[in-house]
């Protein structure tokens, strides 16, 4: 896709309900969405909060779930 950006990022995410952030590698990233991996599993359709370095904090919600890694 033209405008993703593939790349490696972490990201510490902190999903709907939970009381710590986990941590998470960054994949790709667009204006839409992004691709992130990581050991902790996360609901489709929970909410998130992230907090990726030189962007600052954004809110989302799991689209897709599948082997550990989550849009």
């Amino acid at each position: 896709h033209p405008d993703r950006d593939s790349l490696l990022l972490v990201a510490d995410i902190t999903a709907e309900g939970a009381m710590s952030a986990t941590r998470y590698t960054v994949h790709n990233l667009s204006a839409g969405g992004m691709m992130a991996q990581g050991q902790h599993p996360l609901a489709v359709d929970s909410r998130v909060s992230l907090t990726l370095r030189n962007i600052g904090a954004i809110q989302g919600r799991v689209a897709w779930a599948e082997e550990g890694r989550y849009g």
